[in-house]
């Protein structure tokens, strides 16, 4: 399999690019994904692909009848009329990071099968300062979108991004977390509050129309939470079920003389995620700093600077 043959699809928000560094950004984003040997393709209604297009990103456009976020389902239904073998979703602010041959060994390890990454949220610095609750790429054989045809997810809203690895494995296909970090991410305020509510109820009524069996028990055990719907517990524990999935064939991004780098970003990563990295002490400083104890010391650490 070429690496031409692998594309990544997107949508990417002219809203998002109205001025010079927003479309450097872009521009550089686009060109981490070429780098890894993939296509990338946004898909957008007729104003928004007329609009990118004036833009020179370096990326093929796939035409829907509207403007606005895009359905899952439509996208999946792009890449079934392509025929490709392979094939990627990603959201549109995440940068691949620069493996060797990234698409092809990728590509090499998914047969019926789909990986999915976490990213790392970025400052402007480029100091990492957290990992995302979700999953913002996924990777995987065409096949597996046999079941990809819900109308009500969309790219860049919530819990797309739980959904749509887990009706793949509910269809019977093999279904991984990639173990190294991936993909990175430049922290920005949320922009899909609204649509939470919404989407969790929606995925809730889905959980319940699917199939239990020995190998998905634990996800199941999660419908206890639609009795009683607690949108942050049940991402909690759909987040760390996903994570703790695993292809069956092993998934090694780097080479055979690199295996020690890449056991130790395994590592580096697992213990991030399950701290909560920098983002997690932040949390807890604030906390801190706005304690009764913290107030009620304030002069004696005055003091203690002035004798320095």
């Amino acid at each position: 399999m070429l690496q031409s043959d692998f594309p990544v699809y997107t949508s990417l928000a002219p809203r998002l690019l109205e001025n010079v560094e927003a479309i450097h950004e872009q521009k550089s984003i686009i060109e981490s994904w070429c780098a890894g040997g993939f296509k990338p393709i946004t898909v957008n209604g007729p104003n928004e692909a007329e609009r990118i297009a004036a833009l020179g990103l370096g990326i093929a456009t796939e035409v829907i009848e509207s403007d606005g976020k895009p359905r899952i389902s439509d996208i999946a239904r792009i890449i079934r009329t392509t025929k490709n073998v392979r094939a990627g979703i990603i959201n549109a602010d995440c940068k691949i990071l620069a493996y060797p041959n990234l698409a092809r060994v990728l590509g090499s390890a998914l047969d019926n099968a789909a990986v999915c990454s976490t990213r790392l949220d970025i400052n402007d610095d480029g100091l990492i300062e957290g990992s995302g609750s979700g999953f913002d790429a996924f990777f995987f054989d065409s096949n597996c979108l046999v079941g990809i045809n819900d109308k009500h997810f969309r790219l860049g809203e919530p819990w797309w991004d739980y959904w749509f690895p887990l009706q793949m494995l509910v269809d019977g296909f093999s279904v991984g977390a990639l173990e190294i970090p991936l993909i990175i991410h430049k922290g920005h305020r949320v922009r899909w509050a609204q649509a939470y509510c919404r989407q969790f109820r929606h995925f809730c009524e889905l959980l319940k129309t699917w199939k239990v069996d020995e190998e998905l028990s634990p996800l199941f055990s999660l419908r206890g939470f639609i009795h009683d719907p607690r949108e942050s517990d049940m991402s909690v524990a759909l987040s760390q079920f996903i994570r703790s999935l695993r292809l069956s064939q092993d998934t090694k991004i780097l080479s055979t003389e690199l295996q020690e780098v890449e056991a130790f970003l395994r590592t580096a990563l697992q213990s991030f995620i399950s701290t909560g990295g920098a983002s997690e002490l932040r949390r807890e400083l604030n906390e801190l700093k706005s304690s009764r104890s913290w107030r009620y010391t304030a002069l004696l650490r005055e003091v203690t600077k002035s004798m320095r």
